[in-house]
């Protein structure tokens, strides 16, 4: 750097960025290879020599900014370290009541979480609800080699018992029987207002189905099986613009 300085001072014309890099390649591997840290370091112990104090430096906008960062991610750390601290002391305690039944029992832990939720053990199937959303990604893989090379759909009708026991009963091969109900009465006697009757609030046929956790709500907003039947005429009937919905149980 000083022969690229005293060209200058000397009125001699100043070299090309790149034929000063290729004069100074060792100069600048140096500074190149300096961490960080390093320089900071370097810098700070001649800003030292000069006769800067260390007040000084606490005047500097880019000091500030520094120091704010790093109290950024002490506070950020010492927030993780307490958050994991408390979350294995209450995992450590749990886990240790469960195993030793001291100083309560697990039965009066279960009763108590009940309680918690105002809910009666003895008739409550589930001790903790699992979103679908979580069961749907935590759940064995299905066997899909029976869908395999299937490009498409039979749709059949006026199809007798010993052709299709033939031909598609025990074959895994989907299809569609378009007139599989027609000789089914309960098209006649099963409606939404039909259900809506069966499964009125407090009926021991809807107590059923909430008891025993048979409510599929399929992409609907609907929490459980009374919901549904306390929607809209329009919505129920599919009227107009009237949001589609579909259950099972």
């Amino acid at each position: 750097m000083r022969n690229r300085t005293n060209r200058v001072v000397k009125g001699e014309k100043e070299p090309s960025t790149l034929t000063w890099l290729n004069e100074n390649n060792d100069d600048v591997d140096k500074f190149v290879s300096r961490t960080p840290r390093k320089l900071f370091a370097d810098l700070h112990r001649k800003a030292i020599k000069l006769g800067l104090k260390p007040e000084d430096f606490q005047q500097l906008s880019s000091v500030n900014e520094i120091q704010k960062s790093i109290n950024r991610v002490n506070y950020c750390r010492l927030g993780c370290r307490l958050f994991l601290t408390i979350a294995c002391i209450v995992f450590v305690a749990i886990l240790f009541i469960f195993v030793t039944e001291w100083p309560v029992s697990n039965t009066h832990v279960i009763v108590w979480w009940f309680q918690w939720y105002k809910s009666d053990p003895l008739k409550e199937p589930c001790v903790v609800y699992v979103p679908e959303s979580v069961t749907e990604n935590i759940k064995p893989p299905l066997n899909c080699d029976f869908c395999r090379n299937i490009h498409y759909v039979d749709h059949i009708n006026n199809i007798s018992i010993k052709e299709f026991e033939s031909q598609y009963a025990y074959s895994g091969i989907p299809i569609v029987i378009s007139d599989g109900t027609k000789n089914w009465t309960a098209s006649e006697f099963f409606s939404y207002n039909f259900m809506k009757e069966v499964f009125s609030p407090g009926s021991e046929a809807l107590d059923k189905v909430e008891r025993d956790c048979q409510f599929f709500p399929y992409k609907t907003d609907f929490s459980s099986l009374g919901k549904v039947f306390e929607m809209s005429e329009e919505r129920a009937f599919m009227k107009g613009e009237a949001m589609p919905w579909y259950i099972g149980w």
